[in-house]
């Protein structure tokens, strides 16, 4: 049940992990807010556990399942359609 605690070199790469994989991308992200629209903004969070897969895919060599593949290329689609359906109506509107 009580599993020892990790040494000195995990500790290490779960602080590496935290600053370079959440850290800095949230820095990043946080001052991107200034120049996108709120819902450029949701659309940015909403799309990056559709890209884990890929990025996992990338740099680890694990293969998604199908139906995995599907799903995030039916929200992928949809979100694209619907940004370019949004920036044609501002186009004619403004």
């Amino acid at each position: 049940m009580f599993t020892p605690l990790p040494d000195i070199k995990s500790i290490i790469i779960i602080l590496i992990m935290g600053v370079f994989q959440l850290g800095i991308p949230y820095i990043f992200y946080v001052n991107s807010t200034k120049y996108l629209t709120a819902l450029e903004a949701i659309l940015i969070t909403v799309m990056e556990p559709l890209l884990n897969p890929l990025w996992v895919y990338i740099f680890a060599g694990e293969k998604p399942g199908t139906y995995a593949i599907i799903g995030g290329i039916v929200v992928i689609v949809t979100v694209v359609l619907r940004g370019i359906y949004v920036s044609k109506l501002e186009s004619v509107e403004g």
